[in-house]
């Protein structure tokens, strides 16, 4: 019977009749079938067919993790440490990871690894842990392919290999070009589009991972040499995909390199277009360089008001190059009004900041004043 109840919720779930399906897996599952256990706890987890129960599927998780389902244990694991369905057991969620990892589970490795090396559920263990990411790293995870790039290039958990580290750098990122693909063929979402840059964004959204990190930190190894010879027009296609993935970091290095002409011809309107992108997600290394191309007229028209807002947003965030460019504006009184008080304000705080530069402004100010 409980065969048969399976069999039943799989020909629905075939036939997109989810609401049908949900209840044949809950029959089975009751009767004991493991696989409907898993397939009945992955449904009610998220409300697949709107029906969302996280008690009754970690009640079910436990079971079919008690029954030696490696699947189980890594959604028990899951539903133990972010408190779903039932009181948040940090313990029991390393305790199951762990076994879920032993039994063959990727994600789990790579869970267990981060488990591991934050030390929750107890003591943090580095080797443990860098040991779980290179499990998962040869498994084909991508995410923890960058993870063991960077444990092997900070060296944590064991020697520093930096070669090593850039090997699995570019997997990572390589992977993460591919998954991406397959998410297309994955995704029904009809919402999801279907330009590479956009459906990037989209999926990072969703299904956020690593990939795009794994990009930005290869193009500045592949740009230092380091772990092996220096490719910097290599690093610029890879800054290229990782700031069409969103990686705020990667948008503000790409436009570095547009700007000055590294590895290609210098394209301050592309320049320009980057920094800004990044400045409005909030990188305040990019509202600097906005802001002294708004103020220089670089790759666009001059626009001193808009230079002053993006030098006072940063300035606010705590850089010290943006509080004396803020504060030379303002004594100026350029892209505003002049505002002498203010301009010492922000010069002294660059001082304090250890930018040498605004302790002769200030000097310099305060004699104005006088």
């Amino acid at each position: 019977m409980r065969r048969l109840s399976y069999q039943l919720g799989r020909a629905y779930e075939s036939a997109q009749r989810g609401k049908e399906a949900l209840p044949a897996y809950r029959q089975a599952a009751e009767a004991g079938h493991v696989l409907a256990m898993v397939k009945a706890g992955k449904s009610l987890r998220q409300g697949f067919d709107g029906v969302e129960d996280r008690a009754e599927a970690r009640r079910l998780f436990e079971r079919a993790a008690q029954a030696g389902n490696p699947e189980a244990m890594y959604f028990f694991a899951i539903m133990l440490e972010r408190a779903q369905g039932g009181p948040q057991e940090l313990p029991g969620a390393r305790r199951w990871y762990g076994q879920a990892a032993e039994a063959g589970n990727v994600w789990a490795m790579r869970d267990f690894a981060q488990i591991l090396e934050n030390g929750l559920g107890g003591p943090a263990d580095l080797p443990a842990a860098r040991h779980w990411y290179e499990e998962a790293a040869k498994a084909g995870n991508d995410d923890a392919m960058y993870h063991l790039a960077r444990v092997l290039d900070s060296g944590l958990g064991g020697p520093r290999n930096e070669p090593d580290a850039r090997r699995w750098l570019e997997k990572a990122a390589q992977e993460g070009e591919r998954s991406v693909m397959l998410w297309f063929d994955v995704v029904k979402d009809p919402l999801m589009p279907r330009d590479l840059p956009a459906a990037r964004r989209w999926l990072a959204e969703r299904f956020p991972d690593n990939a795009p990190d794994a990009m930005n930190n290869l193009a500045i190894m592949l740009a230092q040499g380091r772990g092996g010879p220096k490719d910097v027009p290599q690093a610029r296609l890879w800054l290229v995909r990782s700031a069409q993935s969103g990686h705020l970091d990667a948008m503000n290095n790409l436009a570095d390199m547009l700007r000055m002409g590294v590895a290609g011809s210098v394209d301050l309107p592309q320049a320009r277009r980057w920094y800004e992108q990044a400045a409005q997600a909030g990188e305040i290394r990019a509202m600097i360089n906005v802001g002294a191309m708004l103020e220089g007229g670089l790759g666009g028209p001059q626009d001193m008001s808009e230079a002053r807002r993006w030098f006072e947003k940063a300035a606010q965030g705590g850089e010290k190059i943006a509080m004396y460019n803020l504060g030379v504006l303002l004594e100026k009184g350029e892209g505003g009004p002049q505002d002498l008080p203010q301009a010492r304000i922000w010069y002294e705080k660059a001082m304090q900041a250890g930018l040498l530069q605004a302790a002769e402004s200030l000097r310099a100010l305060d004699q104005q004043m006088r």
